[in-house]
Formats: C-alpha cells, structure tokens, sequence
C-alpha cells in the first residue's frame, strides 16, 4: 500500500495503476497511462478530518445552484425485492440531501435467466421491474450479439471463463445497456452521474463529502476499492460530469483496446483503460456491494484486491512531488 500524504485535512494515497509495463497492454496503452498516472490518485475517507469543512446539517456545504445528480440503473433485475430497498436507502437518500436527484434506466426484459456460470435457470417475474414506473428510462428484449464483430474480436483473444462465450455475450450486453442509459443521462448534462446495478444490495451508503467532493471536481470517478483484477471494478461508480462519458460509453473503444490485448479480455482492463485514455482521477471507495442472484441468493464477496503496490524510496519521492502537485492544481482550480 501506497504511503499517505496529507494536507489542509485531505489524505490522499497514490495509487500504482499506470506504472506497469505489464503484458495486456501495448506500447501506446502504457503511454497513456504513463500520462494519466499524473491525475490519477485515491482518496483515503478520514471520518475525523473532512475533505471540505461546513457546518450544513445534512453534511452537503451549499452551492452557488442546486446540483443536478443523476442515478443511472442499467443490465438485468434479479431480485429487487431484496435489492432495490439497499438502493434507496444507500444510494438516492444520501443523494437526495445533497441535490436534485433524477433516476434513469435501462434494463433488460426478459422472461427467464439462464447463466450457466452463476449457476441460475429460471423463469423472471415481470414485477422485478416494477420498481422503475415512476424514474425516466426504458425496458428493451436483449439484441442479438453472439457473432457481431465486437463479439468475434474479443473471443480471437481468448475465452476467459471458458463457457462457450456466454461471458462474453453478458459483457456486451452490459456495455450496451451502459451506453444506453449513458445517453439518456447525458441530454440534461447533470453534476454528477452514479451508475448502479439494479442486481447488487448496497451495503453502505455513500459518504456526504464524497459527493460533495465529485461535485467540486468533475473529472474524477469513484469506484470500489475491492476486485480491481488488474484493472478498476466495473460493479458502480460516482462520476463527475466529465468523467461520466468515459465511465459509461467505454464500449466505443473496446476494439482499440482489444487490439492491444495480448491475453483474453477483462472488463476491469477496458474500464480501467478507458478512464486512463480520458486523463480521469480515479478514487477508490469503502463502499461494498454484493451481487443478489435470481431468487433472492446473495453470492458470497471477497472486499480486497484494490492494485496498490509498495513503490520504492525513489519512486516513492518522486509520487510524493507528483502529490503535492496535483493538490496545488485542485486548489488553483477551487
């Protein structure tokens, strides 16, 4: 883990995600993240020392407007009964006391569930999608991507869970769904965006200066500091308005990157690249979330495996400089 630097009561620890040559990416792949490691860094929440002092009691400080949040849901209900509750105590309430908050949605309709490697096959009650009537979104039947050329390039590289492909096709269809909500959110231009699965109980809600924190900085993306997989997780994310293009259309580059894989195909590589291409700070959050499976089975998470690493005394010096430079930018900027 990375040495904590402090100042005027922010922590902030460097994280290693640009530094490896490592084989997945190519000589332009780690150029760009060579560059982007400069804005890239992840906050340490100290609930003893706030990012920004107020005395408001909701814990939001006022701004000059009233801040336009979004909350984006995108993929597949499973259970909502078990999950969209933990949402809306989690993530909207905390939301709520900050900004004017506005739900989309783009979700699967689908009758059945059949996934050979979560290990569900049943039938999908329509009313898992009740919880969506009163938010701005749409429903639409899965479109066929078993074959379509971004199918066939990232199964050239190598079937990753070896199940025929199913993984992959469940990946773009994410990347799909994403892109869709992505669009819908993007016609208001809100503040901040959170992209949320409707398939994961929240465990924790989302820290005031968090937000209020996205809010001031635009250009950052939050995300959970657990199952990095050599790349960010992809499970949800706080974004910034800048940041939010990046996090939520990453399927447009997914060819750029897959031609610089030398291994099968992770999608925690191609957000992580995706964030790096579009010089966005990455945060890492103590927020945990598990995934809720067809019927109401809760799968069992591991909370580790955010990539930090322990640099050495020189490397160690220069992040530090780096550090500090980045605070006197989000200064100057402020």
């Amino acid at each position: 883990m990375g040495r904590v630097h402090r100042c005027a009561g922010v922590a902030l620890m460097v994280v290693r995600i640009g530094w490896s040559r490592s084989s997945d990416y190519g000589t332009q792949a780690a150029a760009n993240e060579s560059y982007a490691f400069v804005f890239g860094y992840a906050t340490i929440w100290n609930p003893q020392s706030r990012l920004h002092a107020d005395d408001s009691p909701t814990g939001c400080s006022p701004m000059t407007r009233q801040p336009t949040i979004a909350v984006a849901l995108y993929g597949l209900p499973r259970c909502s009964a078990a999950t969209f509750p933990s949402i809306e105590q989690q993530i909207l309430a905390p939301l709520r006391r900050c900004g004017d908050v506005r739900v989309y949605y783009h979700l699967f309709l689908q009758d059945r569930i059949n996934n050979r490697r979560s290990g569900e096959d049943g039938l999908l009650d329509r009313s898992n999608y009740d919880f969506v009537r009163n938010f701005h979104g749409r429903l639409e039947p899965p479109p066929p991507v078993a074959n379509s050329a971004n199918y066939l390039l990232v199964l050239n590289r190598g079937d990753r869970y070896g199940d025929d492909g199913a993984s992959i096709r469940n990946l773009l269809l994410q990347l799909h769904s994403l892109a869709a909500v992505t669009s819908l959110v993007s016609q208001d231009q809100p503040d901040m965006v959170v992209f949320a699965r409707p398939d994961l109980l929240y465990h924790d809600p989302i820290n005031p200066d968090v937000i209020h924190h996205i809010l001031r900085h635009p250009r950052i993306c939050a995300i959970p500091g657990w199952q990095w997989f050599h790349g960010c997780n992809d499970r949800f994310a706080i974004c910034g308005g800048e940041a939010a293009g990046a996090y939520g259309t990453r399927g447009r580059i997914l060819a750029e990157y897959c031609r610089q894989l030398s291994r099968p195909l992770a999608s925690e590589g191609l957000l992580r690249f995706a964030l790096l291409r579009a010089g966005i700070s990455i945060v890492a959050l103590p927020l945990r979330a598990s995934r809720v499976r067809l019927g109401g089975r809760i799968r069992p998470e591991q909370f580790t495996g955010c990539c930090w690493r322990r640099p050495g005394p020189q490397l160690h010096l220069w992040r530090a400089r780096l550090a500090h430079a980045l605070i006197r930018r989000h200064r100057r900027e402020s």
